[in-house]
């Protein structure tokens, strides 16, 4: 089981690298993507596939969306010595 469901990924992804080579504005934004520095192709592509399935407004939430921008959260408040 777990070898068929890793060559369907694989299939899926042949196929949605295949999309982004026909498609000049999918390439492009793959190119944009990979650009910044440690997206390479493969985190490219999934960032990809994810921002184009989601209603992305800024680049904030572009970038929030996947996680490639930590937030620090924090509980309580902080105090003065």
């Amino acid at each position: 089981m777990a070898q068929l469901l890793h060559e369907e990924v694989r299939n899926i992804e042949r196929q949605v690298k295949a999309d982004i080579q026909a498609s000049s504005v999918l390439k492009r934004d793959c190119a944009l993507l990979t650009s910044i520095k440690s997206v390479w192709p493969q985190l490219g592509m999934h960032m990809l596939v994810v921002l184009r399935s989601h209603n992305v407004e800024s680049a904030d939430q572009a970038a929030a969306f996947p996680g490639v921008v930590p937030l620090e959260k924090r509980s309580g408040k902080a105090t003065l010595v």
